[in-house]
Parts: C-alpha cells; structure tokens; sequence
C-alpha cells in the first residue's frame, strides 16, 4: 500500500494558503477500542458511520453506526446501504445531532488507499481510518482537489 503522500495528484493542506474547514475530530477511545476489536474479530475492514456534533470546529463523535462489509475482499470496505440510512435516521432521532464523519479501518497503516480517495469524492466527509494492527487513528478531508489531514484527539 502506498501512502497518500506519495499519492500522484495528491496535495497535502500542510503550507497551503486556505486552511480545512475541520479543526479536529474527538474520538471515544471506546469507540476506537471496539473497531479494532472488530476488525481482529472479523479479519475484515469495519466501517460505519459516526454520529455526533460540531463544536468550534471540531467533530465530536458521541456514536458510529457500524454497518455490514458488503466487499468480497478483506482489506476493502462496501457498506452496507442499510446502515446509511439507519445512521442517518439515527441522527435525527438525537435531535441537533448529525453524520459526521465516515469511520473504517485498515489492516495496517491510517492512510486512504487509492480507493479511499475515489469514495471522499464521492462522500465529502471527514474520514477517519484506524489502523487496527496499532489501535491510533488518523483523519482525513479531501476538498478541492487536496487531502488534509485532520487532527484526531482521542477522549
């Protein structure tokens, strides 16, 4: 696997003149904890949904919406469109509370894969990937052509 930055047609926000519009993400390190487990659980990427709120910029996740791995193989992710829909009925029913970030792990390493990359256009939210070999997340935002990187702080 190759890391973003070495990703041709990638530009990392570091040095650029317009700053992400994401301060931060604030992860439960319960929630951090549990998708490693599952993904050693399953031998699988886990991915889900997170609910939460935005304070000064930061996302503070309060619950993921795991959903079914629908990809045939282990080190992709497809989810499953039921639980879009449940995360997204989820959040209304917690009033003020939004899909805030969309939530997966790798087998090793917290970078986006090619793949990863093609679904942020596609699905313009911050994404968290956790590497399940060291349990540590990193977070990323791709917007206008450029991928940041957005820091994780684990509460």
């Amino acid at each position: 696997m190759r890391v973003a930055e070495e990703l041709p047609g990638s530009t990392f926000g570091r040095g650029a003149e317009v700053p992400p519009p994401v301060a931060g993400i604030a992860l439960p390190r319960e929630t951090l904890s549990e998708l490693c487990s599952l993904h050693s659980r399953y031998g699988r990427e886990v991915a889900g949904l997170a609910i939460g709120v935005e304070v000064s910029g930061v996302l503070v996740v309060e619950d993921v919406v795991i959903g079914e791995n629908l990809a045939e193989s282990s080190d992709r992710f497809y989810l499953d469109p039921v639980a879009i829909v449940e995360a997204y009925r989820y959040a209304e029913l917690m009033e003020g509370r939004d899909v805030v970030s969309l939530v997966h792990t790798h087998p090793e390493g917290a970078y986006p894969s090619y793949l990863d990359l093609e679904g942020m256009e596609l699905w313009p939210l911050t994404w968290v990937i956790v590497d399940s070999e060291s349990c540590t997340a990193r977070a990323w935002l791709r917007r206008g052509g450029r991928l940041w990187e957005v820091p994780v702080r684990t509460v």
